[in-house]
């Protein structure tokens, strides 16, 4: 893909000098065939001991990037946390000062791949992280989402699509993906239209469908030798990998650096 002050007349001789005499040899992917395999346990911790944060990653396998559910979940990751105003973000660094952060995203690749929540807290939130954000995952799939949260979604994606296209490295990188993708060439002109056709029953459903809290692995890399407040407010300190097995998740597997 090339984009600039070139027609095709002038580029080709020069891609012909460049590359004419080259072959190659077509091989296969080395992923071709590739299965993924399954993780024992929900809960992972890699103790960093004097880490002064808690780096905490929580996801599962999404969806390829051609999937016919992919808008629909652009529009419903943007609510939850693919902009500075979700849900995740508010209530993780505005309403509980846990973090400067925390987003969530799908990683919309040519295969199933992942979609996680990332953030880093301060050590002694680790365990009220966790838990906050299992809550909002549920509270997704259960709850929905409310018109005005649904309006600036679409808003903020079918207006976001336009500064693609303001450079030519924009203008390369969005065509590219028509091709890496196997997208319809018109995707990009009918994506703010799409947007803006994302109701809060489809909403509903795409989370329903894709995101599965019971069963999202959730990995912690800090302290674990740290003494914190106990979650339920109660007096005494608790270490924080006791704290993290009272979450459900199972008992924690141990990985020391």
């Amino acid at each position: 893909v090339v984009v600039g002050d070139v027609t095709w007349r002038t580029l080709l001789p020069r891609v012909r000098r460049a590359f004419g005499r080259w072959r190659g040899r077509r091989t296969a992917s080395k992923m071709s065939g590739h299965k993924l395999r399954p993780v024992s346990g929900r809960l992972l911790v890699v103790n960093r001991p004097g880490a002064p944060q808690s780096v905490l990653r929580v996801g599962e396998v999404g969806p390829a990037r051609n999937h016919k559910d992919m808008v629909g979940l652009l529009v419903m990751n943007t609510i939850l946390g693919g902009s500075f105003s979700s849900r995740i973000n508010m209530s993780l660094r505005e309403k509980h000062g846990y973090t400067y952060g925390a987003h969530s995203r799908f990683s919309f690749s040519r295969r199933p791949s992942p979609f996680e929540v990332s953030t880093s807290v301060k050590t002694a939130s680790t365990g009220r992280a966790i838990r906050e954000i299992l809550s909002l995952l549920q509270g997704m799939v259960k709850g929905g989402v409310t018109p005005a949260e649904l309006d600036l979604a679409r808003s903020f994606l079918s207006v976001s699509v336009s500064g693609w296209f303001v450079t030519n490295g924009g203008v390369a990188r969005a065509v590219s993906r028509l091709f890496l993708y196997q997208l319809p060439m018109d995707f990009w002109s009918k994506f703010p239209g799409r947007v803006k056709g994302v109701t809060a029953a489809e909403v509903a459903r795409v989370a329903r469908a894709h995101l599965h809290p019971g069963r999202m692995k959730v990995v912690v890399v800090g302290d674990m030798s740290a003494r914190v407040p106990p979650l339920d407010g109660s007096r005494g300190p608790v270490t924080l990998l006791q704290q993290l097995s009272r979450l459900g998740l199972g008992t924690p597997k141990l990985v020391k650096p």
